[in-house]
């Protein structure tokens, strides 16, 4: 693996454990990003709250839970995807965001560039 392509890795992880945290207050324990061609994907375990791990024992609650998570993220996503356009220097096409029930988030991005060759 490249230095560059590491390097873009860990910039699209912090930048992104600091979104979480100041747009979604999720702290999350760990964030980590696999970029491939022209996708990247970046997984941030532990972000939710103790609060919201009990919710999500209940499907009905979690069900709920999952519903704000979604609605919340899709008002601050373009703010993300203009931070994420500016680190990498590609336009970002569309971002898919999950969390699981055992607090695991995932983030799916679709680039219109081919990233890893331009590293």
């Amino acid at each position: 693996m490249s230095r560059f392509k590491t390097e873009m890795e860990d910039n699209i992880s912090r930048a992104l454990e600091r979104f979480l945290r100041e747009q979604l207050g999720e702290h999350a324990t760990s964030v980590t990003t696999y970029l491939l061609g022209n996708m990247f994907t970046v997984r941030a375990d532990n972000c939710l709250a103790p609060a919201e791990q009990e919710l999500g024992q209940n499907e009905q609650h979690w069900r709920l839970l999952q519903e704000g998570k979604a609605r919340q993220f899709e008002q601050v996503k373009p703010l993300l995807q203009e931070q994420l356009e500016k680190l990498t220097g590609c336009e970002i096409l569309n971002i898919y965001s999950i969390v699981g029930q055992d607090g695991v988030r995932f983030e799916f991005f679709t680039l219109s560039d081919n990233l890893e060759n331009k590293l």
